[in-house]
């Protein structure tokens, strides 16, 4: 296990981040405007003396600075339960600044018995709103959403039971939040300069008649048959797209299992097996000086290239994670495509140079009181958990759907 990063927020290093934000976003050029609709505030307002889970759909790396953003105009703090490799070194600046603004870390891929009881003890001690991301690994998809981990059901549903052990009043509860990324323009235009842009790349000219859908599949295609090539991967003829974008994900962790040493279970789900191996890069960044420290893979001075090439390739895979048959089976929306040319110009490229949407709608799905779970818990716990998940699943996917048909929508057929 790597070493756990306790909660312990400061008030004040909230506050004053809070109030630096605005400046930083517009030194990064990323600013980030929110449209929060009024169940979004009503329910945070309705659930303000109560514990809360808020379980967000993953579809960006600044869902967690939306999230905190968000903390302010619901005026309360926000906890954040953080992938462990995203503090770096426990004892740098960056690391301590992220734990008093209200992160603490979680080790992916495994069962992290300090991250559960630190979340379940934040829910019992108090009126604690803790931010989890159930997908566990960001999809770049703004619509779908992968299997969630176990995890966030299981420590609200062992809360909830503590709770109602000692007679407490308050109850656990889930908020699902609906996070979606819009362009409020048609950008269209765009979409199609960065598809030429990637087609030179792969060493081809494509027809302008052709759709921009069309020629996304296209770029795709031969962005496999170069990586199906290169790590000897080979289908047969008739494969289609998520099998083969399977069977590649599939053959980057085995590649990577082989160089790092170590035999996963067959069966365990691809996300969880990317969350081990980078646990596994994170466990090789230790430095033996009087006392060992985590120091983040990317911050290394000196990680060799054979550690950068295999460590690249698990971000191949989890890029790839929500790809599938479903990516290319209905009328594409701008959002869409810029997704998906995203991720090709991360693999064609090596940078993603297309601007990603900087408006964010925010919807929540009506509350989910965990007690209503605590029967069917106490009987059978495995059956408990995953009728919570299945319910929050259910919600968040309905509320996104809302939420896209809320907005002018721009299709790319």
């Amino acid at each position: 296990m790597l070493d756990f990063i306790e909660p312990a927020s400061s008030d004040l290093i909230v506050k004053a981040t809070q109030t630096l934000w605005p400046a930083y976003a517009k030194a990064i050029g990323r600013h980030l405007y929110l449209q929060v609709s009024e169940e979004v505030l009503s329910t945070f307002q309705s659930l303000k003396g109560q514990p809360l889970l808020i379980c967000a759909n993953h579809s960006a790396h600044e869902d967690p600075a939306v999230l905190f953003i968000l903390s302010t105009l619901v005026s309360q703090q926000f906890r954040f339960l953080a992938a462990r490799e995203s503090f770096g070194a426990k004892n740098t600046w960056y690391a301590k600044w992220l734990q008093k603004i209200g992160c603490y870390s979680v080790e992916r891929g495994v069962a992290d018995s300090h991250a559960f009881k630190a979340t379940r003890n934040l829910l019992i001690q108090g009126a604690n709103k803790i931010v989890v991301f159930p997908e566990g690994e960001v999809t770049h998809q703004n619509n779908y959403l992968i299997e969630f981990e176990n995890g966030p059901e299981h420590i609200g549903l062992s809360a909830q039971e503590d709770l109602k052990k000692s007679n407490s009043e308050q109850h656990v509860f889930i908020i699902p939040l609906a996070l979606t990324y819009k362009y409020l323009i048609d950008v269209r235009p765009k979409l199609t300069e960065a598809i030429v842009g990637i087609e030179a790349a792969l060493g081809y000219e494509e027809k302008s008649t052709n759709s921009l859908k069309q020629r996304i599949q296209k770029a795709f295609s031969a962005m496999l048959i170069k990586l199906e090539a290169e790590h000897n991967c080979s289908p047969t003829p008739e494969t289609n797209f998520e099998d083969r974008i399977n069977s590649l994900r599939e053959h980057l962790i085995s590649e990577t299992e082989s160089f790092l040493q170590v035999e996963l279970p067959k069966d365990l789900p691809q996300v969880h097996k990317i969350h081990i191996l980078k646990n596994k890069f994170a466990e090789k960044s230790w430095c033996h000086e009087e006392k060992p420290k985590y120091v983040h893979f990317h911050c290394r001075q000196c990680p060799t290239e054979t550690e950068q090439l295999y460590y690249r390739q698990l971000k191949q895979a989890t890029n790839f994670l929500a790809l599938g048959n479903h990516s290319f089976d209905h009328d594409l929306t701008q959002e869409e495509a810029a997704e998906l040319l995203s991720i090709l110009e991360h693999q064609v490229l090596g940078k993603v140079l297309l601007r990603r949407p900087e408006t964010i709608l925010i919807g929540a799905a009506s509350a989910m009181n965990l007690d209503e779970f605590s029967t069917l818990y106490e009987n059978d716990r495995k059956s408990g958990i995953q009728a919570v998940k299945l319910e929050l699943g259910q919600r968040l996917k309905q509320r996104l759907l809302e939420l896209e048909k809320s907005q002018e929508v721009f299709l790319v057929s």
